[in-house]
């Protein structure tokens, strides 16, 4: 259960004052800057605004970006442009983020998104990127796994 409007927001910096408490930086996926339904331009501009600026940010797209045909297109190009939109603004704002890349959907999705930030989004800002799998972690899996991993020490690539 999500709460929702000023509830959201309220929950959102309880629980990020009590991560400062501690000592800790607050660090959260960034699905909240998503409009599913493609139809607002300002809704990510608009949520960022309610995000305090300490908050490291990670945003995921598992898909091809923009205008790379190296692979089957796995989503609209109109949903892949939002998504790309979404790291730049998360950037133009001056958030600090950890982009992410998994196999769920594509392999190579790592080093897609890692090209795609290094190129649009100012360096000072990422802190690294993460790689997942959302696979349970049993033996049929493990070649899900493996792959991961070699995406992820496939990175170096990519890395300036």
């Amino acid at each position: 259960v999500i709460r929702q409007g000023d509830l959201w927001y309220h929950d959102l910096n309880y629980i990020c004052d009590c991560v400062r408490e501690t000592g800790s930086r607050p660090w959260m996926w960034a699905d909240c800057l998503i409009d599913y339904t493609m139809s607002d331009d300002t809704y990510a501009e608009r949520k960022l605004a309610t995000i305090p600026k300490d908050v490291l940010l990670s945003f995921w797209y598992y898909g091809n970006f923009p205008g790379d045909d190296t692979a089957p297109q796995v989503h609209s190009q109109k949903y892949a442009s939002l998504c790309a939109g979404i790291y730049r603004c998360i950037a133009e704002h001056g958030y600090d983020q950890i982009p992410t890349g998994s196999t769920w959907e594509m392999r190579g999705n790592l080093q897609k998104t890692a090209e795609y930030t290094l190129k649009n989004c100012p360096t000072e800002h990422l802190l690294g990127f993460m790689q997942t799998v959302w696979y349970a972690t049993t033996e049929e899996n493990l070649p899900k796994y493996k792959e991961a991993i070699e995406d992820l020490a496939d990175l170096k690539h990519f890395i300036p």
